[in-house]
């Protein structure tokens, strides 16, 4: 928590500082308090993990997880509210200190709202198992996927490096871009167009694509559900897994969109598309608690694995569709000949099946474990009463 908050405050009094000169960006200093305001807050959400913690050190008894009732799906409503009022600001004057407060509420609605469809007539456990789990998607989940990924890029940028001194014709593009940069911005047209050399490079679209499609995937869902690996030593039954699962993908999806924040510009836009992001993480995870505790209690281990592998595919088909969407947000189309215009409008298709898919599976899923629980409650109440 203290770690978090003194990078949040550092972040803070760097924005603070370009906000109060003249010749800064002050679009680029929104972003960095949104981040700023998204350290504070994952500080925060580990408190109650740490105090259940200390509870248990004391002796004291352990309280079960509460969830809230079924009025609690209208919150979702809230959430086109939070956007639409975040789209009037983002070009205001005050949108630096309008912002991160409403990027917390934005992101915390979408997130528990999600989380709640997965939990809902699901009992995960105590309290302290509920946030612990939750705790590890905060914060071990990326931690160990970013060092691991950074690690990845090294290597991928010493490929390319080298790659790219082989070829002539790339050099020159990146020499061209990098004066281009110098006297016109990193957002010029200009500098985009002196790059088209490498936007067409096959070798170069298949290792960008094949990292982003294989290799991030692969980490980010071998590592999603670590809650729950720290808690196969206890007895879960699958829907238990499920539960956990879920509350892991639900802190890593909240991390993750806390921040990835845009400008204030594209604030609105980018905080709706993390909806879906977040839906595919929660359901993956959950899918990983689910498989995980079968395995550990039946040995389904080809199950296991069949789910791990369908979940990088998704991720995987994920994040290549979300490179596609941002091509065209970079204006990246037809006009340059860099990504066909029929891939960019199929992308955006594919993103919205996905987020809908992901969110009627963490629905059904859920709908089947709690009418799988209800004959295995009845058995139980009738043995008592024998």
């Amino acid at each position: 928590m203290l770690g978090l908050w003194a990078l949040a405050f550092a972040a803070a009094v760097g924005a603070f500082f370009q906000l109060t000169d003249s010749s800064a960006n002050s679009s680029a200093a929104t972003s960095i308090l949104l981040s700023a305001a998204g350290l504070f807050f994952i500080g925060l959400l580990l408190f109650p993990s740490a105090f259940y913690a200390f509870q248990h050190i004391t002796g004291r008894p352990k309280p079960q997880t509460k969830l809230p009732g079924s009025s609690f799906a209208l919150i979702i409503f809230l959430l086109p509210l939070a956007l639409g009022l975040g789209q009037l600001i983002s070009n205001q004057n005050f949108a630096w200190l309008a912002l991160p407060p409403l990027h917390l509420v934005t992101t915390a609605l979408a997130v528990a709202w999600l989380l709640w469809l997965a939990l809902r007539g699901l009992q995960p456990g105590s309290a302290q198992r509920a946030w612990g789990a939750f705790g590890s998607g905060l914060t071990l989940t990326p931690f160990f996927a970013f060092a691991i990924e950074i690690t990845g890029i090294v290597i991928l940028l010493i490929f390319v490096i080298i790659y790219i001194g082989l070829n002539p014709e790339l050099a020159r593009a990146f020499e061209s871009a990098s004066r281009l940069a110098e006297r016109l911005g990193p957002d010029s047209r200009q500098m985009l167009e002196a790059l088209q050399p490498v936007f067409s490079d096959p070798f170069l679209i298949i290792l960008f694509l094949g990292s982003l499609s294989l290799i991030v995937p692969l980490i980010e869902e071998l590592l999603k559900p670590i809650g729950v690996y720290l808690l196969l030593g206890r007895r879960l039954n699958p829907s238990q897994g499920f539960a956990l699962g879920a509350i892991c993908g639900a802190g890593y999806a909240l991390v993750e969109s806390l921040m990835t924040s845009a400008g204030p510009e594209a604030w609105a836009s980018t905080s709706a598309a993390r909806v879906g992001t977040s839906a595919m993480h929660i359901f993956t995870a959950a899918l990983s608690g689910y498989a995980l505790v079968r395995a550990k209690n039946e040995r389904r281990y080809l199950q296991l694995a069949g789910t791990y592998l369908t979940n990088v595919a998704l991720h995987g088909l994920w994040n290549v569709m979300a490179v596609l969407s941002t091509a065209a947000a970079l204006g990246l189309g037809d006009q340059n000949g860099f990504v066909p215009a029929h891939l960019i409008v199929s992308s955006w298709i594919v993103l919205f099946v996905l987020a809908i898919g992901s969110i009627v599976l963490l629905n059904v899923s859920n709908h089947r474990l709690r009418a799988a629980a209800v004959p295995i409650t009845r058995k139980v109440r009738s043995t008592s009463r024998r």
